[in-house]
Protein backbone atom coordinates (compact mmCIF):
# COMPACT_ATOMS: atom_id res chain seq x y z
CA UNK A 1 0.00 0.00 0.00
CA UNK A 2 2.49 2.52 -1.23
CA UNK A 3 1.43 5.40 -3.44
CA UNK A 4 0.44 3.23 -6.41
CA UNK A 5 -1.40 0.69 -4.24
CA UNK A 6 -3.40 3.40 -2.50
CA UNK A 7 -4.29 5.00 -5.83
CA UNK A 8 -5.40 1.69 -7.35
CA UNK A 9 -7.54 0.84 -4.30
CA UNK A 10 -9.24 4.25 -4.37
CA UNK A 11 -9.86 4.08 -8.12
CA UNK A 12 -11.32 0.57 -7.96
CA UNK A 13 -13.54 1.53 -5.00
CA UNK A 14 -14.82 4.52 -7.00
CA UNK A 15 -16.08 1.98 -9.56
CA UNK A 16 -17.85 0.07 -6.76
CA UNK A 17 -15.51 -2.90 -6.94
CA UNK A 18 -15.17 -5.19 -3.92
CA UNK A 19 -11.64 -4.22 -2.85
CA UNK A 20 -9.37 -5.81 -0.25
CA UNK A 21 -6.02 -4.16 0.42
CA UNK A 22 -3.02 -5.79 2.11
CA UNK A 23 0.28 -4.60 3.55
CA UNK A 24 2.77 -6.48 5.71
CA UNK A 25 3.30 -3.30 7.75
CA UNK A 26 1.12 -2.23 10.67
CA UNK A 27 -0.42 0.79 8.95
CA UNK A 28 -3.46 2.88 9.77
CA UNK A 29 -5.21 3.67 6.51
CA UNK A 30 -8.80 4.83 6.14
CA UNK A 31 -9.96 4.07 2.63
CA UNK A 32 -13.66 4.51 1.95
CA UNK A 33 -15.11 1.36 0.42
CA UNK A 34 -11.90 -0.66 0.93
CA UNK A 35 -11.34 -3.57 3.33
CA UNK A 36 -7.81 -2.96 4.62
CA UNK A 37 -5.78 -5.80 6.15
CA UNK A 38 -2.64 -4.46 7.92
CA UNK A 39 0.24 -6.77 8.85
CA UNK A 40 -0.97 -9.31 6.32
CA UNK A 41 -0.35 -10.78 2.91
CA UNK A 42 -2.87 -13.58 3.43
CA UNK A 43 -4.75 -12.81 0.25
CA UNK A 44 -8.25 -14.22 0.03
CA UNK A 45 -8.61 -17.27 -2.22
CA UNK A 46 -11.82 -15.67 -3.53
CA UNK A 47 -9.88 -12.78 -5.10
CA UNK A 48 -10.34 -12.62 -8.88
CA UNK A 49 -7.77 -9.93 -9.65
CA UNK A 50 -4.62 -9.01 -7.74
CA UNK A 51 -3.07 -5.57 -8.31
CA UNK A 52 0.58 -6.20 -7.49
CA UNK A 53 3.02 -3.77 -5.94
CA UNK A 54 5.83 -3.15 -8.47
CA UNK A 55 8.24 -3.95 -5.64
CA UNK A 56 7.07 -7.59 -5.58
CA UNK A 57 9.00 -9.78 -8.09
CA UNK A 58 7.09 -12.26 -10.29
CA UNK A 59 8.15 -15.22 -8.16
CA UNK A 60 7.20 -13.70 -4.82
CA UNK A 61 5.79 -16.13 -2.27
CA UNK A 62 2.65 -14.03 -1.99
CA UNK A 63 1.66 -14.96 -5.56
CA UNK A 64 1.94 -18.73 -5.05
CA UNK A 65 -1.20 -20.87 -5.36
CA UNK A 66 -3.39 -17.90 -6.30
CA UNK A 67 -6.14 -18.27 -8.88
CA UNK A 68 -6.33 -14.49 -9.25
CA UNK A 69 -5.04 -12.75 -12.38
CA UNK A 70 -2.09 -10.51 -11.47
CA UNK A 71 -2.21 -7.04 -13.05
CA UNK A 72 -0.24 -3.84 -12.61
CA UNK A 73 -1.59 -0.56 -11.27
CA UNK A 74 -0.62 1.03 -14.59
CA UNK A 75 -3.09 -1.18 -16.43
CA UNK A 76 -5.89 -0.44 -13.94
CA UNK A 77 -5.39 3.32 -14.32
CA UNK A 78 -4.99 3.22 -18.09
CA UNK A 79 -8.19 1.20 -18.55
CA UNK A 80 -10.12 3.88 -16.60
CA UNK A 81 -8.67 6.75 -18.66
CA UNK A 82 -9.84 8.19 -21.98
CA UNK A 83 -6.54 9.95 -22.67
CA UNK A 84 -4.24 9.20 -25.59
CA UNK A 85 -1.22 7.38 -24.18
CA UNK A 86 2.46 7.56 -25.04
CA UNK A 87 4.37 4.84 -23.14
CA UNK A 88 8.15 4.87 -22.74
CA UNK A 89 10.29 1.97 -21.57
CA UNK A 90 13.93 0.89 -21.68
CA UNK A 91 16.82 0.45 -19.28
CA UNK A 92 18.11 4.02 -19.57
CA UNK A 93 16.67 7.32 -20.75
CA UNK A 94 13.05 6.61 -19.76
CA UNK A 95 12.67 9.51 -17.36
CA UNK A 96 14.37 12.15 -19.50
CA UNK A 97 12.42 11.05 -22.59
CA UNK A 98 9.16 11.06 -20.63
CA UNK A 99 9.81 14.53 -19.27
CA UNK A 100 10.81 15.76 -22.73
CA UNK A 101 7.60 14.51 -24.38
CA UNK A 102 5.51 16.00 -21.56
CA UNK A 103 7.34 19.32 -21.95
CA UNK A 104 6.80 19.37 -25.72
CA UNK A 105 3.07 18.77 -25.28
CA UNK A 106 2.75 21.46 -22.61
CA UNK A 107 4.74 23.89 -24.73
CA UNK A 108 2.24 23.23 -27.54
CA UNK A 109 -0.51 24.18 -25.04
CA UNK A 110 -1.90 20.65 -24.84
CA UNK A 111 -3.20 19.00 -21.67
CA UNK A 112 -0.60 16.44 -20.62
CA UNK A 113 0.63 14.67 -17.49
CA UNK A 114 3.85 12.69 -16.94
CA UNK A 115 3.04 9.64 -14.84
CA UNK A 116 3.75 5.99 -14.08
CA UNK A 117 7.25 4.99 -12.99
CA UNK A 118 8.23 8.66 -12.97
CA UNK A 119 6.39 9.06 -9.65
CA UNK A 120 2.67 9.74 -10.12
CA UNK A 121 0.52 6.57 -10.39
CA UNK A 122 -1.80 6.49 -13.39
CA UNK A 123 -4.74 5.67 -11.11
CA UNK A 124 -4.05 8.84 -9.12
CA UNK A 125 -4.01 10.88 -12.34
CA UNK A 126 -7.42 9.50 -13.33
CA UNK A 127 -8.88 10.19 -9.88
CA UNK A 128 -7.69 13.79 -10.08
CA UNK A 129 -9.26 14.53 -13.48
CA UNK A 130 -8.74 13.80 -17.14
CA UNK A 131 -5.94 14.99 -19.44
CA UNK A 132 -5.74 14.77 -23.20
CA UNK A 133 -2.41 12.92 -23.07
CA UNK A 134 -0.81 10.49 -20.64
CA UNK A 135 2.98 10.42 -21.02
CA UNK A 136 3.69 7.23 -19.17
CA UNK A 137 7.09 5.96 -18.09
CA UNK A 138 6.74 2.23 -17.53
CA UNK A 139 9.33 -0.08 -16.01
CA UNK A 140 9.83 -3.81 -16.32
CA UNK A 141 8.53 -4.05 -12.72
CA UNK A 142 5.18 -2.78 -14.04
CA UNK A 143 5.21 -4.41 -17.47
CA UNK A 144 5.50 -8.07 -16.51
CA UNK A 145 1.96 -8.01 -15.10
CA UNK A 146 0.27 -6.13 -17.96
CA UNK A 147 -2.14 -8.00 -20.22
CA UNK A 148 -4.29 -5.62 -22.29
CA UNK A 149 -2.29 -2.36 -22.03
CA UNK A 150 -2.32 -0.71 -25.49
CA UNK A 151 -0.81 2.79 -25.86
CA UNK A 152 -1.21 4.69 -29.12
CA UNK A 153 2.55 5.38 -29.18
CA UNK A 154 5.29 3.17 -27.70
CA UNK A 155 8.91 4.26 -27.28
CA UNK A 156 11.81 1.86 -26.69
CA UNK A 157 15.01 3.59 -25.52
CA UNK A 158 17.45 0.69 -25.02
CA UNK A 159 18.02 -2.64 -23.30
CA UNK A 160 21.00 -3.24 -21.01
CA UNK A 161 21.66 -5.58 -18.11
CA UNK A 162 19.69 -4.51 -15.06
CA UNK A 163 17.43 -5.84 -12.30
CA UNK A 164 18.77 -9.41 -12.40
CA UNK A 165 18.06 -9.42 -8.65
CA UNK A 166 14.34 -8.95 -9.39
CA UNK A 167 13.81 -11.26 -12.38
CA UNK A 168 14.97 -14.87 -12.58
CA UNK A 169 17.38 -13.98 -15.40
CA UNK A 170 18.15 -11.32 -18.00
CA UNK A 171 15.90 -12.92 -20.63
CA UNK A 172 12.89 -12.55 -18.31
CA UNK A 173 13.74 -8.86 -17.90
CA UNK A 174 13.97 -8.41 -21.69
CA UNK A 175 10.67 -10.24 -22.20
CA UNK A 176 8.97 -7.91 -19.70
CA UNK A 177 10.15 -4.87 -21.67
CA UNK A 178 8.94 -6.35 -24.94
CA UNK A 179 5.41 -6.71 -23.54
CA UNK A 180 4.91 -3.02 -24.27
CA UNK A 181 4.22 -3.92 -27.91
CA UNK A 182 2.16 -7.05 -27.11
CA UNK A 183 -1.21 -5.52 -28.04
CA UNK A 184 -0.08 -3.08 -30.74
CA UNK A 185 -2.13 -2.85 -33.94
CA UNK A 186 -1.74 -1.24 -37.37
CA UNK A 187 -3.09 2.06 -36.04
CA UNK A 188 -0.28 2.45 -33.44
CA UNK A 189 3.21 3.95 -33.77
CA UNK A 190 6.43 2.45 -32.46
CA UNK A 191 9.54 4.57 -31.89
CA UNK A 192 12.68 2.40 -31.89
CA UNK A 193 16.32 3.14 -31.03
CA UNK A 194 18.23 1.79 -34.02
CA UNK A 195 21.49 2.01 -32.06
CA UNK A 196 20.35 -0.77 -29.71
CA UNK A 197 20.44 -4.35 -31.06
CA UNK A 198 17.49 -5.60 -28.98
CA UNK A 199 15.24 -2.67 -29.81
CA UNK A 200 16.25 -2.69 -33.47
CA UNK A 201 15.33 -6.38 -33.78
CA UNK A 202 11.84 -5.74 -32.39
CA UNK A 203 10.98 -3.09 -34.98
CA UNK A 204 10.51 -5.70 -37.71
CA UNK A 205 7.69 -7.40 -35.81
CA UNK A 206 5.81 -4.22 -34.88
CA UNK A 207 2.44 -4.20 -36.69
CA UNK A 208 1.98 -0.42 -36.87
CA UNK A 209 4.00 2.49 -38.22
CA UNK A 210 7.71 2.41 -37.31
CA UNK A 211 9.81 5.51 -36.55
CA UNK A 212 13.55 5.08 -35.87
CA UNK A 213 16.45 7.06 -34.46
CA UNK A 214 20.12 6.51 -33.67
CA UNK A 215 23.59 7.97 -33.45
CA UNK A 216 24.00 6.94 -37.09
CA UNK A 217 21.35 7.08 -39.81
CA UNK A 218 18.93 4.13 -39.35
CA UNK A 219 18.23 1.86 -42.31
CA UNK A 220 14.58 1.26 -41.39
CA UNK A 221 11.53 3.28 -40.42
CA UNK A 222 8.98 5.57 -42.00
CA UNK A 223 10.58 8.56 -40.23
CA UNK A 224 14.24 8.58 -39.25
CA UNK A 225 16.39 10.82 -37.02
CA UNK A 226 20.13 10.68 -36.47
CA UNK A 227 23.13 12.79 -35.43
CA UNK A 228 26.03 14.02 -37.55
CA UNK A 229 28.70 16.32 -36.09
CA UNK A 230 26.42 17.68 -33.40
CA UNK A 231 23.39 18.24 -35.63
CA UNK A 232 20.19 16.19 -35.51
CA UNK A 233 18.81 15.34 -38.95
CA UNK A 234 15.29 14.25 -39.82
CA UNK A 235 14.18 12.27 -42.85
CA UNK A 236 10.47 12.21 -43.64
CA UNK A 237 8.58 10.26 -46.32
CA UNK A 238 7.07 13.43 -47.77
CA UNK A 239 8.48 16.06 -50.08
CA UNK A 240 10.65 17.64 -47.39
CA UNK A 241 13.11 14.76 -47.54
CA UNK A 242 16.09 15.28 -45.20
CA UNK A 243 16.24 18.41 -43.04
CA UNK A 244 18.58 19.75 -40.38
CA UNK A 245 16.36 19.63 -37.33
CA UNK A 246 18.37 21.09 -34.43
CA UNK A 247 21.93 21.60 -33.19
CA UNK A 248 22.61 19.85 -29.87
CA UNK A 249 24.80 22.75 -28.71
CA UNK A 250 21.75 25.04 -28.81
CA UNK A 251 19.92 22.90 -26.23
CA UNK A 252 20.32 22.40 -22.48
CA UNK A 253 21.22 18.71 -22.72
CA UNK A 254 24.70 17.28 -23.27
CA UNK A 255 26.00 13.93 -24.46
CA UNK A 256 25.11 11.23 -26.96
CA UNK A 257 22.64 9.65 -24.56
CA UNK A 258 20.68 12.90 -24.42
CA UNK A 259 20.80 13.23 -28.21
CA UNK A 260 19.01 9.87 -28.30
CA UNK A 261 16.45 11.08 -25.76
CA UNK A 262 15.81 14.23 -27.82
CA UNK A 263 15.19 12.21 -30.98
CA UNK A 264 12.93 9.69 -29.22
CA UNK A 265 10.81 12.48 -27.74
CA UNK A 266 10.57 14.37 -31.04
CA UNK A 267 9.44 11.29 -32.95
CA UNK A 268 6.86 10.43 -30.26
CA UNK A 269 5.49 13.99 -30.48
CA UNK A 270 5.35 13.72 -34.27
CA UNK A 271 3.64 10.31 -34.03
CA UNK A 272 0.68 12.13 -32.48
CA UNK A 273 0.36 14.02 -35.79
CA UNK A 274 1.50 17.26 -34.18
CA UNK A 275 3.59 19.94 -35.89
CA UNK A 276 7.28 19.05 -35.70
CA UNK A 277 8.18 22.75 -35.63
CA UNK A 278 6.38 22.92 -32.27
CA UNK A 279 8.73 20.18 -31.07
CA UNK A 280 11.76 22.21 -32.13
CA UNK A 281 10.49 25.23 -30.20
CA UNK A 282 9.78 23.12 -27.12
CA UNK A 283 13.24 21.53 -27.07
CA UNK A 284 14.93 24.92 -26.79
CA UNK A 285 13.25 25.65 -23.45
CA UNK A 286 13.73 22.25 -21.83
CA UNK A 287 15.98 22.11 -18.75
CA UNK A 288 17.97 18.98 -17.90
CA UNK A 289 16.26 16.79 -15.27
CA UNK A 290 17.56 16.75 -11.72
CA UNK A 291 20.00 13.97 -10.85
CA UNK A 292 20.83 13.10 -14.48
CA UNK A 293 24.30 14.46 -15.24
CA UNK A 294 23.15 17.62 -13.50
CA UNK A 295 25.82 20.34 -13.47
CA UNK A 296 26.05 21.76 -9.95
CA UNK A 297 28.57 24.51 -10.55
CA UNK A 298 32.03 25.18 -9.13
CA UNK A 299 32.71 24.79 -5.40
CA UNK A 300 36.20 25.15 -3.90
CA UNK A 301 37.53 25.46 -7.45
CA UNK A 302 36.08 22.06 -8.44
CA UNK A 303 33.22 21.38 -10.91
CA UNK A 304 30.59 18.99 -9.49
CA UNK A 305 28.09 16.79 -11.35
CA UNK A 306 25.14 14.88 -9.89
CA UNK A 307 24.32 11.74 -11.88
CA UNK A 308 22.47 9.91 -9.10
CA UNK A 309 19.87 8.71 -11.64
CA UNK A 310 22.58 6.44 -13.11
CA UNK A 311 21.44 3.38 -11.17
CA UNK A 312 23.23 0.83 -13.37
CA UNK A 313 26.64 0.63 -15.02
CA UNK A 314 25.31 1.33 -18.53
CA UNK A 315 23.73 4.62 -17.45
CA UNK A 316 26.79 5.69 -15.47
CA UNK A 317 29.06 4.99 -18.44
CA UNK A 318 26.82 7.08 -20.72
CA UNK A 319 27.23 10.07 -18.43
CA UNK A 320 30.94 9.67 -17.68
CA UNK A 321 31.81 9.54 -21.38
CA UNK A 322 30.82 13.21 -21.58
CA UNK A 323 33.03 14.38 -18.69
CA UNK A 324 36.74 15.29 -18.80
CA UNK A 325 39.52 12.74 -18.36
CA UNK A 326 41.21 12.60 -14.98
CA UNK A 327 38.06 13.27 -12.93
CA UNK A 328 37.17 11.89 -9.49
CA UNK A 329 34.15 9.54 -9.44
CA UNK A 330 31.99 8.70 -6.42
CA UNK A 331 30.31 5.33 -7.12
CA UNK A 332 28.56 2.47 -5.39
CA UNK A 333 25.31 1.52 -3.72
CA UNK A 334 23.08 -1.55 -3.65
CA UNK A 335 24.69 -4.64 -5.18
CA UNK A 336 22.21 -5.92 -7.77
CA UNK A 337 24.61 -8.61 -8.99
CA UNK A 338 25.33 -6.80 -12.27
CA UNK A 339 28.49 -7.24 -14.33
CA UNK A 340 31.10 -4.60 -13.48
CA UNK A 341 33.78 -5.18 -16.14
CA UNK A 342 32.78 -2.42 -18.61
CA UNK A 343 32.27 0.13 -15.82
CA UNK A 344 35.63 -0.68 -14.22
CA UNK A 345 37.37 -0.51 -17.59
CA UNK A 346 35.92 2.94 -18.25
CA UNK A 347 36.84 4.18 -14.76
CA UNK A 348 40.40 2.90 -15.24
CA UNK A 349 40.63 4.85 -18.50
CA UNK A 350 38.92 8.09 -17.45
CA UNK A 351 38.97 8.52 -13.66
CA UNK A 352 42.10 9.55 -11.79
CA UNK A 353 40.46 8.55 -8.49
CA UNK A 354 37.41 6.51 -7.48
CA UNK A 355 35.67 6.84 -4.11
CA UNK A 356 33.28 3.99 -3.24
CA UNK A 357 30.28 3.80 -0.94
CA UNK A 358 27.53 1.32 -0.17
CA UNK A 359 26.93 -2.40 -0.11
CA UNK A 360 28.82 -3.04 -3.34
CA UNK A 361 31.94 -1.20 -2.14
CA UNK A 362 34.27 -4.15 -1.54
CA UNK A 363 33.25 -6.01 -4.70
CA UNK A 364 33.62 -2.91 -6.84
CA UNK A 365 37.00 -2.10 -5.26
CA UNK A 366 38.31 -5.59 -6.03
CA UNK A 367 37.00 -5.36 -9.61
CA UNK A 368 38.69 -1.97 -10.12
CA UNK A 369 42.00 -3.26 -8.79
CA UNK A 370 41.79 -6.24 -11.17
CA UNK A 371 41.13 -3.78 -13.99
CA UNK A 372 44.36 -1.97 -13.12
CA UNK A 373 43.06 1.08 -11.23
CA UNK A 374 45.54 2.20 -8.58
CA UNK A 375 43.62 4.96 -6.76
CA UNK A 376 40.50 3.44 -5.16
CA UNK A 377 39.07 4.43 -1.77
CA UNK A 378 36.26 3.05 0.43
CA UNK A 379 34.05 5.32 2.56
CA UNK A 380 31.25 4.61 5.04
CA UNK A 381 28.97 7.51 4.05
CA UNK A 382 28.27 9.90 1.20
CA UNK A 383 29.47 12.82 3.34
CA UNK A 384 32.77 11.08 3.98
CA UNK A 385 33.05 10.27 0.27
CA UNK A 386 32.52 13.90 -0.79
CA UNK A 387 35.06 15.14 1.78
CA UNK A 388 37.66 12.65 0.55
CA UNK A 389 36.91 13.38 -3.12
CA UNK A 390 37.49 17.11 -2.50
CA UNK A 391 40.74 16.35 -0.65
CA UNK A 392 42.20 14.29 -3.52
CA UNK A 393 40.91 16.41 -6.43
CA UNK A 394 43.05 19.31 -7.65
CA UNK A 395 41.62 22.78 -8.22
CA UNK A 396 40.09 22.97 -11.69
CA UNK A 397 39.17 19.28 -11.53
CA UNK A 398 35.81 17.51 -11.74
CA UNK A 399 33.92 15.34 -9.23
CA UNK A 400 30.90 13.31 -10.35
CA UNK A 401 28.46 11.24 -8.33
CA UNK A 402 28.03 8.35 -10.80
CA UNK A 403 26.80 5.45 -8.66
CA UNK A 404 26.14 2.74 -11.29
CA UNK A 405 23.98 1.17 -8.54
CA UNK A 406 20.56 1.51 -6.97
CA UNK A 407 20.32 3.60 -3.81
CA UNK A 408 18.24 1.42 -1.51
CA UNK A 409 21.09 0.22 0.73
CA UNK A 410 21.57 3.75 2.13
CA UNK A 411 18.77 5.96 0.77
CA UNK A 412 15.04 5.86 0.00
CA UNK A 413 15.58 6.59 -3.71
CA UNK A 414 18.09 7.85 -6.26
CA UNK A 415 16.43 11.27 -5.88
CA UNK A 416 17.08 11.38 -2.13
CA UNK A 417 20.69 10.32 -2.75
CA UNK A 418 21.07 13.10 -5.31
CA UNK A 419 19.46 15.73 -3.07
CA UNK A 420 21.73 14.82 -0.15
CA UNK A 421 24.76 14.97 -2.45
CA UNK A 422 23.71 18.43 -3.66
CA UNK A 423 23.19 19.61 -0.06
CA UNK A 424 26.64 18.37 0.95
CA UNK A 425 28.28 20.10 -2.02
CA UNK A 426 26.34 23.35 -1.45
CA UNK A 427 27.51 23.44 2.17
CA UNK A 428 31.19 23.35 1.17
Amino acid sequence: MGRSGLAAARLLASFNKDVDAYDTRELEIDLEGVNFHPSSNAISSKSEVLVASPGAPPRSEVFENLAATIVSEVEIGWEASNAKTIAITGTDGKTTTTELIHHLLKNARLSSVACGNIGIPVSEVVLNGEHEYLVLEISAFQLWSTHFFKPEVVVFTNIAEDHVDYFSDFSEYVAAKKRLMKNATRSDVGVFNASDPYVQSWAGTFPGRVFSYGLEKPDFGEMKMWVEEGTVFLETPDAEGTIEFVKIADLNLIGDHNALNIMAATLAFTALELDINQARLGLSSFEAPRHRLQKLGVHLGIQFYNDSKATNAHAAIAGLQNLPLGLTVIAGGLDKGLQLDAFCELLTQRAKSVVLIGEIGNRLRDALIRAGHENVHLCDSLLEAVDLAIEITEEGGVISLSPACSSFDMFDSYAQRGEIFMDIVAAK
